[in-house]
């Protein structure tokens, strides 16, 4: 190998190894739904005119609360807030602040009212509490 090529090669490795690590996104848009499209996320609105405070997600697998009649009105949602577990809910109105919503590539983290979650082909949820839910591939899962 000739002393040119070797020097070169070590430059690029160098300047690889150098480089910063691409940074993932964060976003706090209000309503969002990640790139395979099977789920959704948002702000939900609050009673009286008070400022949002729980985030509201669907998605295929989310089951209906427990003791719910099969009768009940409503789809499946969960909610979470800055603290506490995640709650099963059935709603059948748009309960969200916004009908515009925004696809979040793969990566991508969302954050509002004391919620993050980490979007992806699944989806996971996380409060201060750290509690939290993985939903996706029709499952949910809550922790």
């Amino acid at each position: 190998m000739n002393r040119t090529r070797s020097l070169a090669g070590i430059a690029a490795l160098g300047a690889a190894i150098a480089a910063p690590a691409a940074v993932a996104a964060t976003s706090h848009v209000k309503l969002w739904e990640n790139k395979k499209n099977s789920m959704i996320c948002g702000l939900e609105i609050a009673a009286n005119g008070k400022q949002p405070n729980t985030v509201l997600c669907a998605a295929k697998g989310i089951p209906k609360p427990k003791g719910t009649p099969k009768t009940a009105p409503g789809d499946p949602f969960v909610q979470i807030t800055k603290s506490g577990k995640p709650k099963l809910v059935l709603i059948s109105q748009d309960s969200y602040v916004t009908n515009h919503s925004v696809f979040l590539p793969d990566g991508t983290t969302w954050s509002s009212v004391g919620v993050t979650c980490k979007v992806g082909a699944t989806v996971t949820c996380t409060n201060g509490s750290a509690h939290g839910f993985k939903i996706g591939n029709g499952k949910y899962k809550p922790f």
